[in-house]
């Protein structure tokens, strides 16, 4: 019996679509999936050290650092700048790093290193890139910046500091966008 239900499933044409489609579901999953692990890292990096899941955390880290791809800078990069902590994908200590771990940690340290510079050098050049529009929308002030790609940089003055959030202007009307942008820095 077992045998013959075997040889259906397998016969099946919906079973072997449902299989494939369990790999991925969006074509994308891998890249969300690692999204989402960062995201889940830049949180628990920034709870107090007494309130951090710290075996959860590392075993994120460790499953960030094998499914590596070409996106998980550039993810990296944008979590921080979301969440405005700084993460790590090597949160032990060196004394628990191999020799082959910390040549991983150190090259890949300065791949995301040179990748932030750059990315610094072609914000400084958006900034001074001329003002298209400000003004100030739901508690926070706006500025779109460019001319060929466009940024909104949405900010706010606390104490002396100021938080903000830039994206790039894209279809979504300029109001809406400030006003999600606001909701976020009002929240920090």
């Amino acid at each position: 019996m077992g045998l013959a239900l075997h040889s259906f499933r397998k016969a099946d044409p919906t079973m072997s679509r449902r299989k494939n489609a369990a790999k991925s579901i969006t074509g994308r999953d891998g890249y969300f999936v690692n999204q989402a692990l960062l995201y889940g890292i830049a949180h628990i990096q920034s709870l107090p050290d007494h309130m951090q899941e710290w075996n959860n955390m590392r075993d994120m880290c460790l499953i960030v650092r094998t499914r590596a791809s070409v996106f998980t800078i550039p993810q990296i990069i944008a979590v921080e700048q979301h969440t405005w902590k700084s993460l790590t994908l090597w949160p032990e200590p060196d004394e628990y790093l191999t020799d082959e771990d910390k040549t991983q940690r150190d090259k890949f340290t300065a791949n995301l290193d040179q990748l932030k510079t750059d990315l610094d050098q072609f914000m400084r050049h958006m900034e001074s890139s001329r003002k298209i529009a400000s003004g100030e929308i739901g508690g926070a002030k706006y500025e779109v910046r460019g001319e060929t790609h466009p940024r909104v940089y949405v900010y706010r003055k606390v104490g002396n500091d100021f938080v903000g959030k830039v994206t790039q202007l894209g279809a979504m009307p300029l109001e809406g966008l400030v006003r999600t942008l606001a909701a976020e820095v009002l929240r920090a």
